[in-house]
């Protein structure tokens, strides 16, 4: 330390010369008048640390050198790259006092040397930390101690006809951390039935435990290697689940991190038609449809490269399937590792029911994928895995021709005991000013053995999507692509034009969209036009009417519809709506809603058809539950966090609200628990803010937190109305107190030279602290009883202050 200090007083000209460090020359020189309204004074002052601005605060000085903190004043000037749990911990340092000069011993967080300067009220701090540069690091580092915590995330999604036909899916996942590894357990059930014919399947297929590392991660237990690879994207094997472990290179832990993307999923629907997307033979969402041409909304898929299959389900019935590729890439955040790979193997198990893999034994399995960044604009990927008589190889390739343009190939062979299949994928995109274009070609050959009976299945698409933004507010999207399968085979199209203008002042939608397809196991061609237009009314927007009329398979439709938004983020409710379509065949009545509640988030539709009699009901919930610091917590499921923080606020005032913001952005908090979600792996730092009603303030203002994948941390915040207390302390023998370091429960504040006192109190507080100073007895103060609570500032001639013993203080 003495060599730090020797070099930092050679390079540091504010300091006095070292036999002058109690206190600096020009202020020990102050005149005897001044001296009795300078010390034991609150004096304003910028607090920097190692020449870092921290805060402004009040301090108070002794003629012996001693500096205490009083409050801080204000932090809004500081740079945001100053930890916040840095200040807090050098304003805890202060409050306790330091001396100016040399520090020798008892040195707080390698406290140095402390310099007070008068001339520019500056307190400026240096450590030991001075002279060191920083550690250039790429990645983040993690605490020895991150909180521990459970989160379980449940989603059900399910449809349902009058005739006994249904289809459903449920999704738990269980994170959790302990010992700085995160734990995970994944369960999935789903099944399709109709009347007493049902198939379910059923299936614990993920229960590990990962450490993540520094560019790495090693993960022990029950896992699927083609779900969550980490930055790898080249698929696994399969939906497969092994008992085993994996290794692999991970960007998580990287400080840069990249956003990602995805191309759009174009898919058709018909009059009062819905979408089911199934993984792996497991139904994620489903999906309400418009008549014509459409994006998916992949918004609540998971990230990845993955292939999915949608059915689009009208009056009960499957009508169409199509396969469709899910690209929601991690992007290459280290552009100096060229290699990303991961390595696994184990034993090949399945913990629960499947009508779709039915397997005898448990073979040994081993596999891998590699990624490797062939050229900045060129990601080469190959997979490999190998079991008892069954292979797989994959390889892809990801090419950004341009900033425009991008290329994306796959192709994966799998050699099993039931057959040889072989994947190819094509799929070029390019940005154009006015919208997007894309291009692809997917193919699929099958071919069955076995000990009877040999088969071929053979199919093949081409197709290409065009979504433009054209003048006049007014958009268009096409879609073209042969097919050449079992279900059906053809040449299809699908085209919509939509325009947005005002009529009146409401803001309306006119859409006009047609298709004409292949039909659906080998029916007659699928055909169908429609115009269709939607009018907002007052206020606000939040009331819409629309109607529609076409031709769907050269059958006459209408419908009218009717949407409400509250537009309010009190309501639970985010949506509600009632529609009647009419045709020559049925009329079909239909309603919708979501919600979106603290503790439980979701949509519901319903489909009535009046000739058949017949009843459709589906929807989607979901809902997130925590646990952490021995307290419970619940939240929707729409809040898609991996860590959280638990936020019990406690409020003395119903009218307040605190707002909660940082990393995460911002979150409005309401009296009681709150689910506040939290970035992973990097240091978070909140902020607490009241809202409603002046004079309130919140404890604590900030808090800092980094956490591990399944952390909940617990926190109480309490939201205090306060007023401004101006008035004079005596003791019990009337005598006026002085130059005291007097305390609240919100705030603490020096009595000037003149006895005056400024502080600030809570409205329920009745009583004041005032600290032991050299001999002299530690002093309680009580607030007359009958003080107005809405004023703002209470001027109060005399406050009587007793002094209390040991034993008072430790009843």
């Amino acid at each position: 330390m003495k060599k730090y200090l020797s070099v930092l007083l050679t390079i540091t000209p504010l300091f006095a010369p070292a036999q002058e460090m109690t206190l600096a020359s020009h202020v020990r020189g102050l005149p005897d008048d001044f001296k009795r309204y300078f010390y034991d004074s609150e004096l304003i002052v910028q607090v920097y640390l190692n020449d870092t601005a921290l805060f402004d605060a009040a301090i108070s000085l002794k003629e012996n050198g001693e500096i205490r903190l009083i409050r801080i004043v204000d932090t809004s000037y500081q740079a945001d790259d100053v930890d916040p749990e840095i200040k807090a911990r050098w304003a805890d340092v202060l409050k306790q006092g330091v001396s100016v000069g040399e520090c020798t011993q008892n040195c707080p967080s390698g406290l140095m040397a402390v310099e007070y300067r008068l001339d520019n009220s500056v307190l400026k701090l240096y450590t030991s930390q001075y002279e060191k540069g920083q550690v250039n690091t790429d990645f983040i580092s993690l605490p020895k101690d991150m909180p521990g915590g459970v989160m379980m995330y449940n989603r059900v999604s399910a449809r349902g006809t009058s005739h006994k036909e249904r289809s459903w899916g449920i999704n738990s996942t269980l994170k959790s951390s302990f010992a700085g590894w995160s734990q995970n357990a994944s369960f999935y059930s789903s099944g399709t039935g109709e009347g007493h014919h049902q198939k379910n399947s059923s299936s614990l297929y993920q229960l590990f435990s990962q450490k993540e590392l520094q560019g790495s991660f090693v993960r022990l237990g029950l896992f699927t290697p083609s779900s969550d690879t980490s930055n790898v994207q080249t698929s696994g094997f399969g939906d497969h689940s092994v008992v085993g472990a994996m290794w692999g290179t991970s960007d998580t832990l990287l400080i840069r991190q990249d956003s990602v993307s995805a191309f759009p999923v174009y898919i058709t629907g018909r009059n009062q038609s819905i979408a089911e997307v199934w993984q792996n033979e497991r139904l994620i969402y489903t999906q309400q449809l418009q008549s014509g041409i459409q994006a998916l909304d992949t918004r609540q898929l998971p990230n990845g490269i993955y292939d999915i299959t949608i059915k689009i389900i009208e009056n009960g019935q499957t009508v169409d399937t199509q396969k469709a590729q899910i690209y929601k890439p991690q992007g290459w955040n280290d552009p100096d590792k060229r290699w990303r790979l991961n390595f696994w193997g184990g034993q090949r198990r399945t913990f629960g029911t499947s009508w779709h893999h039915k397997q005898n034994n448990n073979p040994f399995t081993v596999g891998g994928e590699v990624d490797i960044l062939a050229h900045p604009r060129a990601i080469v990927g190959l997979s490999g895995a190998l079991a008892e008589k069954e292979t797989q190889v994959g390889t892809r390739a990801n090419i950004t021709i341009s900033e425009n343009d991008r290329l994306f190939t796959q192709y994966t062979l799998s050699n099993t005991q039931e057959h040889l299949s072989k994947n190819t994928t094509i799929h070029y995109y390019r940005k154009i000013p006015i919208g997007s274009a894309g291009l692809y070609w997917r193919s699929t050959n099958k071919k069955y053995h076995d000990q009877k009976t040999r088969s071929r299945e053979r199919q093949h698409t081409w197709g290409t999507n065009l979504s433009l933004r054209l003048p006049w507010s007014t958009s268009l999207m096409l879609s073209a692509e042969y097919v050449d399968r079992i279900q059906n085979k053809g040449f299809g199209a699908d085209i919509s034009l939509s325009k947005s203008t005002q009529i009146s002042g409401h803001n309306t939608n006119f859409r006009l969209s047609g298709y004409h397809r292949p039909g659906f196991d080998k029916k007659e061609r699928d055909q169908g036009v429609s115009f269709g237009v939607s009018v907002a009314l007052a206020p606000a927007n939040r009331h819409r009417i629309s109607a529609e009329t076409g031709l769907n398979q050269h059958q006459n439709y209408s419908s009218l519809k009717y949407q409400w938004e509250p537009g309010d983020d009190d309501n639970p409710i985010r949506t509600l709506g009632a529609g009647v379509s009419q045709s020559s065949r049925n009329t079909i009545i239909s309603t919708n809603g979501a919600i979106e509640a603290r503790y439980l988030s979701g949509n519901v539709y319903t489909q009535h058809h009046i000739q058949g009699s017949s009843h459709t009901v589906g929807g989607n919930l979901s809902q997130v539950l925590v646990l952490g610091g021995g307290k419970v917590g619940a939240a929707n499921g729409n809040n898609r966090m991996e860590s959280a923080l638990i936020v019990d606020v406690d409020a003395d005032d119903d009218s307040t609200s605190i707002l909660a913001s940082g990393n995460m952005g911002e979150k409005r908090l309401f009296k009681g628990k709150n689910i506040v979600p939290i970035q992973l792996w990097e240091k978070n730092n909140i902020q607490f803010t009241a809202r409603g009603g002046e004079g309130v303030q919140v404890f604590p203002e900030h808090h800092s937190v980094q956490m591990n994948r399944g952390s909940v941390k617990y926190l109480k915040v309490k939201a205090m109305k306060t007023f401004t207390l101006v008035g004079m302390l005596k003791d019990e023998q009337g005598n006026l107190l002085k130059n005291r370091y007097v305390s609240s429960d919100v705030a603490g504040a020096m009595i000037n030279a003149d006895g005056v006192l400024t502080l600030d109190s809570g409205v329920s507080n009745r009583l004041l602290t005032v600290t032991e100073k050299e001999g002299r007895p530690k002093m309680q103060c009580a607030l007359p009883s009958e003080m107005d609570k809405k004023k703002q500032i209470h001027f109060i001639n005399t406050v009587l202050c007793r002094a209390v013993s040991v034993g008072e203080e430790k009843s």
